[in-house]
């Protein structure tokens, strides 16, 4: 059966974790030392007609090339299916196609997988937080300022200032002064003449970023998709890695890729 990029590097994962329970306890039994002694005792009696006791023997459990044999194995395909993955990456490539049009031709997979992340984090959280004009007033593009500026027509603002003024409660008569009270009243006092001005964008342009940069982004998935469907090359080196660290001939490369 015939195995495409994306399902090895599903296999890449899977292997990891299969080999890691495998060896992890392989590095457990190392510190227990007592796992590789062993002894044989017979005794002897030094006086005539003495006390015998019978003869103990403890065998040694573990081996040091029992251990090499079982970690070199996992790790020899684990190695291989590693190797295959990114040996068939180097062949990878997918096109970025945006409205029939290639933005970008034989991409490399293991870029488009970045470049998806990054599209996906970090161009489009930039977009989405741009600020926006201000929908209650009407903007144009301002003439005197830089690029990027927008303006207002002018327009008046009330200027008011607050003054006390005395509230007749009651007034005066030919027995009693009148009785007032001192009251706080704001009155306009003159206009401001205005003009806004503002960096931000127009809602209609942000949209428009948006919409760019996802269906920038869903081509990218394709491409990715496009590169991962490449048939794998098989390039087994665990066996030969392995054979040189701990000796011996390469054993045979487990396949099944």
């Amino acid at each position: 059966m015939v195995t495409k990029l994306n399902q090895i590097v599903a296999i890449v994962k899977t292997t990891k974790e299969t080999t890691n329970k495998l060896t992890a306890p392989l590095f457990q039994s190392m510190n227990v030392l007592g796992l590789f002694a062993g002894q044989t005792a017979t005794y002897r009696t030094a006086i005539e007609e003495g006390q015998m006791y019978p003869p103990n023997e403890q065998r040694v459990q573990l081996t040091v090339p029992t251990l090499i044999d079982s970690f070199r194995r996992p790790t020899e395909r684990l190695l291989d299916v590693i190797s295959t993955a990114e040996t068939t990456n180097t062949h990878a490539f997918g096109d970025i196609v945006i409205d029939g049009v290639a933005v970008a031709e034989q991409v490399p997979v293991t870029f488009l997988m970045q470049l998806e992340k990054y599209l996906e984090r970090e161009v489009r959280g930039f977009i989405n937080n741009m600020p926006v004009l201000d929908p209650a007033l009407d903007w144009s593009r301002s003439p005197a300022e830089r690029v990027g500026v927008w303006e207002t027509e002018s327009f008046e603002t009330a200027k008011t200032k607050k003054v006390q003024t005395p509230l007749v409660l009651y007034p005066a008569t030919d027995k009693h002064p009148a009785q007032t009270q001192l009251i706080t009243e704001d009155i306009v006092e003159g206009y401001w003449s205005k003009k806004a001005f503002s960096g931000a964008l127009p809602a209609s342009e942000k949209a428009a970023l948006q919409e760019r940069v996802e269906k920038l982004i869903e081509a990218v998935k394709k491409a990715r998709e496009q590169a991962n469907d490449i048939e794998v090359t098989d390039a087994p080196v665990g066996g030969a890695l392995m054979a040189y660290v701990f000796g011996g001939s390469p054993t045979a490369a487990s396949n099944g890729h």
